[in-house]
């Protein structure tokens, strides 16, 4: 009988030393997954603000080219000078007055912002060269040279837009990534089965599904702390 109570508490022993072997494998583990997380949402974090930057650039680069259009077709449409081009211009600055932009109507603020810059500058090239002998071939050499520069504008805007979009694919792959080892990992762990059984905060563990939001990855960095946690005990 003594026999059989010395190799169950040495079966105990070695069960409960396996175990705290097994959290001391799995701590490490958890600790690195933890760290990619925040990695992760950094990097998400990060893309999404250059996704913005990247719109809102757009939409300064629309609102220059839309007046700088506008101002091109009205001068080739002019043979009276630039006293007509004067005039022009500050009728649709007393448009903005009443709408912000002349022709962006409710249009994002970055728009209308570029768009009204845009309009004073040219309005003001028309009042410097209005009474100018080659007044005419300035304002057209200065369109002509804002023209390039908005062009300019548009392919370097193109290149990071390609830019912001190969990083929003990688970020996306990482996170399909580490998406599948989290829910490989978590949820067959030794420290998930005690935290489930031992107290509620097991709640915070839930199996990540679909494109995994900034709020479910939060979620997952909570379960793994609470994991990690656990498994130092």
């Amino acid at each position: 009988m003594g026999s059989m109570h010395t190799f169950s508490a040495i079966l105990t022993t070695g069960m409960l030393a396996f175990a705290a072997g097994a959290l001391a494998n799995e701590a490490n583990t958890l600790q690195a997954l933890l760290k990619q997380n925040q990695a992760l949402i950094a990097a998400m974090n990060d893309t999404k603000l250059k996704e913005v930057q990247i719109g809102k650039a757009k939409l300064e680069i629309n609102g220059a080219a839309d007046v700088l259009k506008r101002a091109e077709t009205n001068f080739r449409r002019n043979a009276e000078g630039l006293g007509r081009e004067v005039q022009y211009w500050e009728g649709q600055a007393q448009r903005v007055q009443n709408n912000g932009c002349p022709w962006g109507g409710k249009a994002e603020a970055s728009y209308a912002e570029a768009c009204n810059a845009q309009m004073r500058k040219i309005q003001a090239w028309a009042r410097e060269l209005k009474d100018k002998d080659n007044g005419m071939e300035e304002y057209a050499r200065r369109l002509q040279a804002e023209r390039a520069e908005v062009e300019r504008l548009t392919l370097e805007w193109a290149r990071k837009q390609d830019a912001v979009n190969r990083q929003a694919r990688l970020v996306e792959q990482k996170r399909a990534e580490w998406q599948q080892r989290y829910n490989a990992f978590v949820f067959q762990s030794e420290a998930y089965r005690r935290l489930r059984v031992s107290v509620p905060l097991a709640q915070h563990c839930r199996e990540l599904t679909g494109m995994g939001s900034h709020d479910e990855l939060r979620n997952a960095a909570q379960c793994l702390q609470h994991l990690w946690d656990g498994a130092r005990r």
